[in-house]
């Protein structure tokens, strides 16, 4: 029997192109950089092309996911496989960065998560959450049968802030590489969204509408 992973992110549904790493250079450049973590832990990680791009770049990367699919495609890394409910297998104080991407609306607790990972996290270290915005995915944020709880740029500023995490910021972010450094382009996709159906789902042009949200919190 075929797990979600497998399916929703087989080969041939989803074949594996460079965008893994060029997020993972955007993202360290804009939220990394200045504390220049050492160690990463990844949670979800699916396929573990996002952290296999961290890894390339130097850092000591460990993941987790509930499928087994995730250790087979990742042998040379180290992967553990467990749903998270409200624990995590890792000590105190572990890595200096967590981060997740399309996990936290999985979760029926996230508090629980955004708990733990302050416990896991040594002091200075970040914990960085990309997760679909609520705003600009209401119509199908629900075609994905294992999404329980959505996020607003709001809602996930106030869950870092519950929990203690400081030097909040929550950031509107599209997935569109050409869209990063260009604030022209970035201001004129926006314009442009409203025009966009949000059924669309295999073009390239949802990602003109569609926005993520990128939470970022340190643990001091």
């Amino acid at each position: 029997m075929s797990d979600y992973l497998s399916c929703v992110y087989s080969e041939d549904k989803r074949p594996k192109t460079s965008y893994p790493s060029k997020l993972a250079n955007y993202l360290y450049s804009k939220y990394l950089a200045q504390t220049k973590p050492v160690s990463m832990l990844e949670f979800g990680c699916g396929r573990g092309e996002l952290l296999r791009a961290f890894h390339d770049m130097g850092l000591m990367v460990r993941g987790n996911d509930i499928s087994k699919y995730a250790v087979a495609n990742n042998q040379d890394m180290c992967i553990d496989v467990f749903p998270f409910v409200d624990t995590a297998p890792y000590s105190d104080c572990s890595f200096d960065c967590i981060i997740s991407k399309s996990f936290i609306e999985h979760l029926h607790n996230p508090v629980k998560y955004f708990e733990e990972c302050f416990r896991i996290l040594k002091p200075g270290g970040v914990l960085l959450s990309l997760t679909p915005d609520w705003r600009s995915n209401y119509v199908k944020f629900f075609d994905d049968y294992t999404h329980v709880r959505p996020f607003s740029k709001i809602s996930l500023g106030l869950i870092y802030d519950a929990v203690g995490y400081k030097g909040i910021r929550v950031d509107e972010f599209k997935q569109l590489p050409l869209l990063w450094n260009s604030t022209p382009l970035y201001v004129a996709s926006n314009i442009i969204a409203p025009f966009i159906p949000q059924t669309i789902y295999k073009s390239k042009i949802r990602w003109l509408r569609e926005k993520m949200l990128i939470g970022y919190g340190a643990k001091e």
